[in-house]
């Protein structure tokens, strides 16, 4: 709701929608916890499974962060914002949820995050580029494990043979590589044909999709 409501007071400029995006992003601003990251509710009481800190769930936080992004974008004056952008880039995504090979893990570091997924990667690596740090180590790596983690398994948009959670990764991912090479050339080139070519071939008659 926040992220739509930052994007329509972009747009528009109405008084009365750019006083309901406050009172949302207001709720981000102060449900993000120590370690730059976010959970569902915002419940933020430490956990025996987060090693004694609250949980982190990068698939909530890249909702979280992305609502950030447009809400700084459109000019919100909500109070502690931009510390929450800097603590979200800097905290959230280079520390709790980068992984050390590379790429981007679901849950925080004191959690033991099991590493680099296919789909925390891509939101991970596009959330640090919608915050203007695309070029960062961390950004970077995130855009190569996805370009080379498993011969390259994740640069196919495969309807018959998908990954788990494939339209949620697909999603994340266009961005991130159309981000990643500013809609030009190399690996974006590459996943645009693919993407296109599949999205063509498996729309049924109606105009809808049925999911992989």
């Amino acid at each position: 709701v926040a992220y739509a409501l930052s994007e329509a007071f972009a747009l528009t400029k109405i008084p009365m929608i750019e006083e309901a995006m406050n009172r949302t992003v207001t709720r981000i601003v102060t449900g993000q916890n120590s370690l730059g990251s976010y959970t569902y509710a915002y419940k933020n009481d430490p956990e025996k499974e987060s090693g004694g800190g609250p949980r982190c769930d990068l698939s909530v936080g890249g909702w979280n962060y992305q609502a950030l992004k447009a809400a700084f974008a459109a000019g919100s004056s909500v109070k502690g914002l931009e510390t929450a952008i800097e603590s979200a880039k800097n905290v959230g995504l280079k520390k709790t949820h980068c992984s050390p090979g590379g790429g981007f893990s679901y849950g925080g570091s004191a959690a033991g995050g099991k590493g680099a997924s296919e789909t925390m990667t891509a939101v991970g690596t596009l959330c640090l580029q919608l915050f203007g740090d695309g070029k960062s180590k961390e950004a970077l790596d995130g855009l190569k494990w996805i370009e080379t983690a498993q011969n390259g398994k994740f640069m196919k948009c495969n309807w018959q043979e998908p990954a788990g959670h494939s339209l949620y990764q697909w999603y994340y991912q266009t961005q991130a590589i159309f981000q990643g090479y500013s809609g030009t050339g190399g690996s974006w080139d590459l996943w645009n044909k693919e993407m296109q070519k599949a999205l063509l071939k498996e729309q049924e008659a109606d105009g809808h999709w049925s999911s992989p």
